[in-house]
């Protein structure tokens, strides 16, 4: 079982908007008037389900795959549940603006919301702590990223147990938007499935996101629509570890959620 952990939003340009948001957004307020209309969240929902925020400060996301904050919520105020759960989140209406909310910020009946099917497909369970910073403990599993080297280890304390080359960003700055990025990571979340991906115009599986600022994660060699790997899938990426065929199936049944991801030189 993978444990489900939110990631952190970082306010960047949307990658992916599910739909066009209500002009004249005001954070945090009690309300959303348009003209002489006040819009409220008690309104019928899509769905007909009401839930009520459960933390002070949730951020409501652009979507899924933009954890942009639109903006932030007060704890208590009743919203249109629209639909959900996926990977982790619902769609609501907050005073009139549709967006995502993670589902442990999220009351259901008086009880958080299930985060439903995460990734792969696996029920989420409950959230766990991330492990221990390094220097790794005895029996840490966690995985390393070599930029010099561009060797990825998968790791029990400080002993590798696998290693493979990774295809990694082109960028070359430490910090770079299209950098793997230098520093400490933790797995955030998964898919499984083949599925498109803006940054490479093209498709993707086994997805393991590790770094929510950048949008980096570990994948397959990029694919066409069918499944089939293209003639340069093992090329330079926007800032992800693109692994061959095996290797990221050894990293993807070695993950799990919270894991420690070191990126280093």
């Amino acid at each position: 079982m993978r444990n489900f952990k939110p990631a952190l939003a970082t306010p960047l340009t949307s990658v992916t908007n599910r739909r066009k948001f209500l002009a004249g957004i005001t954070a945090a307020s009690l309300g959303l008037a348009v003209g002489s209309t006040t819009f409220s969240a008690n309104k019928a929902s899509a769905n007909g389900s009401i839930g009520y925020v459960a933390v002070q400060g949730a951020e409501l996301f652009v979507h899924p795959t933009d954890l942009s904050p639109i903006l932030y919520m007060d704890e208590g105020v009743p919203v249109d549940v629209l639909f959900g759960p996926h990977e982790g989140l619902y769609e609501i209406r907050y005073y009139g603006t549709d967006g995502w909310i993670w589902a442990e910020y999220l009351s259901l009946d008086g009880s958080l919301a299930p985060a439903g099917n995460i990734g792969g497909g696996e029920e989420a369970p409950v959230v766990q702590d991330a492990p221990a910073a390094n220097p790794a403990s005895s029996d840490e599993h966690w995985i390393d990223v070599n930029r010099t080297s561009g060797l990825v280890s998968l790791m029990i304390g400080e002993n590798p147990i696998a290693g493979f080359w990774g295809s990694m960003g082109w960028e070359t700055t430490d910090d770079g938007f299209y950098a793997t990025a230098i520093g400490t990571y933790h797995v955030y979340g998964f898919d499984e499935s083949l599925h498109y991906t803006d940054f490479a115009g093209n498709y993707i599986s086994n997805w393991v996101a590790f770094d929510p600022v950048r949008y980096n994660g570990f994948h397959s060699y990029t694919k066409d629509k069918k499944g089939n790997i293209l003639p340069n899938g093992a090329g330079r990426t926007a800032g992800c570890v693109a692994l061959a065929p095996g290797d990221i199936d050894q990293l993807w049944d070695f993950a799990q959620m919270n894991m420690r991801v070191e990126v280093h030189w």
